[in-house]
């Protein structure tokens, strides 16, 4: 990350911070929080799809994971859901492992297909399955978490502004996560594998390994996201977070905002889910519905062919140019 990328981060950083107390519309609250959770999952998201290089297509099941175990535990054992983020971010690690083990050794596109493969299989197991293990998971009709009011240690709040500064909490520290881990060896060797995976083995780099750590880590951020949907939404299916639709979003919003960079999702984010929200708002009625998934892959084409390194590489070529063509001064 450079000094000017670090000026903007923090300079997003005072903006957001700001942004309640001047902000009084729910409505546009509301945006502001979805804008915050795509930013976190899509930063999830590229660590594996972004500095790995492995495209997955599927990273919605690790989502749903997160959502369903902590819900189960609040559910079933009254397990707070401050808990149950974690457990199931380790559920979402192991299954994590268990897929990425045989489908990160493939090359091309097989891995992308693979994620996909998996988690429509997640997607009908849950859609078929109402218990599992002896306990009641309605996974068919969805889950409905009881409105409790203003309960901090439940994870639940009256307030909307509440939720806004436990995503940007959440947000900030897994970009900041994500920038110490862009600095460290594994990143580096993230960056050689990306480039080139037969050069990164051949001198040396255990690629399977270093992606399945990616891979690893991807998964529980992603499932942490999952359990703040569940708490903020209060209500969530498998076709809403084990479908194509989540996953081609964070997608979108990661190739669009720049791969491999620091503050990419989030600014993809900040582009995407706006434009979502406006297209589903005013376009979406009778034959439109799903136009935003068409804009979104419009601003993917035009991202790929105009700005091939996201809006993050847009901002750091037009400041290198800047900087030639600023006067030297005498």
């Amino acid at each position: 990350m450079t000094k000017g990328l670090i000026f903007i981060s923090v300079v997003l950083g005072i903006v957001l911070l700001a942004l309640p107390l001047v902000v009084r519309d729910i409505y546009i609250m509301q945006i502001m929080i979805t804008v915050l959770f795509y930013a976190f999952v899509g930063s999830a998201w590229n660590i594996v799809g972004g500095y790995a290089g492995a495209l997955s297509l599927g990273h919605s099941m690790f989502v749903g994971m997160g959502a369903y175990a902590s819900s189960i535990l609040f559910l079933q054992f009254g397990v707070t859901p401050w808990i149950g983020m974690f457990v199931g971010g380790f559920v979402a690690m192991a299954l994590g492992l268990a897929i990425g083990y045989p489908s990160l050794r493939l090359r091309g596109p097989y891995f992308a297909l693979g994620s996909i493969a998996f988690a429509a299989i997640l997607q009908l197991w849950f859609l078929d399955t109402d218990t599992f293990l002896g306990l009641e998971i309605r996974a068919a009709r969805g889950i409905m978490l009881p409105v409790l009011g203003n309960a901090p240690f439940k994870f639940q709040f009256t307030e909307k502004w509440v939720y806004y500064y436990i995503i940007l909490g959440f947000t900030c520290v897994l970009v900041l996560l994500v920038y110490l881990m862009h600095r460290s060896k594994l990143g580096f060797y993230l960056a050689a594998i990306r480039s080139n995976p037969e050069a990164a083995e051949a001198i040396g780099i255990n690629v399977a390994r270093m992606k399945m750590i990616a891979f690893a880590a991807s998964a529980f951020f992603a499932a942490i996201g999952g359990t703040f949907y569940a708490q903020w939404i209060l209500f969530f299916n498998p076709e809403r977070l084990f479908g194509a639709d989540l996953s081609f979003e964070l997608v979108f919003i990661g190739i669009v905002g720049g791969r491999a960079s620091v503050l990419g999702p989030v600014l993809g984010a900040l582009v995407l889910v706006p434009l979502g929200e406006f297209t589903r708002s005013y376009l979406a009625g009778g034959r439109l519905v799903g136009i935003h998934l068409v804009l979104y892959g419009l601003a993917l084409m035009l991202a790929i062919v105009f700005i091939p390194q996201g809006l993050n590489g847009l901002i750091v070529s037009l400041r290198e140019k800047f900087r030639k063509t600023a006067p030297i001064p005498s």
